[in-house]
């Protein structure tokens, strides 16, 4: 097979479901000489220094990163190709190098207005990717939908969109498809394959509950060890952040964060009390607690997040003044 039939795009899924087939499932030859091309998909090379295995040079349109990934989880996904998670977020991070180089000086690209897939843009619809397939146009969905892989330059990105450019490029039913400010079009229309990863990526990144819902079952799990897949055992992740135990709350210079059940890597998530990403921790040998120094920390409210691999929580932080 050649072209759409073998990697590396956006069809993973499609093999995997055939091979998770109970009854007429394909065997895993055609996987690996077809999509895996006997290895041939692989090819090393690193973009604004960040390394990538798989993906077209400078990551190709991102969304090949999120549709196979709405309901099978990369976190801890590897097989001889592709540690699968390192790869995406490594996608994600060349995106936002390269819209913050800029090399073909297109207006208002930056940090945190970034993201190139396929879309409609002034010629019609199109595949965006950096540098072999770029005018100029933004795609929301892009940034939004790759939540999971790069929080903090997803919020960032959503911050933007919705408080600065919001009355531009939001509509009722959340952002419009795709804009290009160097030509000052904005596609005022609503694509569902592009809306839906937004909604569902963002979810995954808040509860894990699609990547929960698929990856408990049976066959799924079947078909991705007939293709040489290892993954995570997340069955145990719970859909809704738990209530994280932080004490003394209120504090005044230092609280005390219980990580009991946390297994490391831990990341500690700080916003402001109107969302904003201050902080991010990443405590190396945890032993059940972590002391957080509330000296820096001027406001009154703040929201504390906890993650790993398995399990999150959430609690509130009240500040009390010196």
């Amino acid at each position: 097979p050649r072209g759409a039939n073998a990697g590396w795009n956006e069809g993973l899924i499609t093999y995997i479901m055939a091979a998770a087939s109970p009854t007429n499932g394909i065997p895993k030859e055609v996987y690996t000489q077809g999509w895996a091309r006997n290895g041939a998909m692989v090819l090393k090379r690193s973009f604004y220094g960040y390394e990538i295995n798989l993906s077209p040079d400078y990551g190709g349109p991102l969304f090949w990163i999120h549709y196979s990934h709405l309901g099978i989880n990369p976190n801890g996904l590897t097989d001889q190709y592709a540690n699968y998670w390192q790869e995406h977020v490594n996608t994600v991070r060349i995106h936002v190098a390269y819209a913050v180089s800029n090399p073909l000086q297109f207006e208002n690209y930056s940090n945190k207005c970034w993201g190139l897939t396929a879309s409609d843009d002034p010629y019609g619809y199109t595949a965006h990717q950096p540098v072999s397939n770029d005018n100029g146009t933004i795609s929301p969905t892009a940034a939004l939908a790759s939540m999971p892989y790069a929080p903090e330059d997803a919020l960032r990105a959503l911050k933007y969109f919705y408080r600065e450019r919001g009355k531009d490029i939001f509509g009722k039913f959340g952002p419009y498809d795709a804009f290009n400010d160097e030509l000052g079009w904005v596609k005022r229309a609503y694509i569902g394959i592009d809306q839906g990863p937004i909604v569902v990526m963002i979810e995954n990144f808040r509860t894990g509950l699609l990547w929960n819902s698929v990856m408990v079952d049976g066959d799924v799990r079947a078909g991705l060890a007939k293709l040489g897949f290892q993954t995570t055992d997340i069955a145990s992740v719970p859909f809704r952040p738990e209530e994280l135990k932080i004490y003394p709350n209120p504090a005044r210079e230092e609280t005390t964060i219980d990580l009991s059940g946390f297994e490391e890597p831990v990341l500690i998530r700080i916003y402001s009390g109107d969302g904003k990403l201050i902080r991010v921790i990443e405590p190396s040998g945890i032993s059940g607690s972590y002391r957080l120094d509330c000296g820096s920390l001027t406001g009154n409210m703040y929201f504390i997040e906890v993650s790993d691999r398995r399990r999150s929580g959430q609690a509130k932080l009240i500040k009390l003044k010196q």
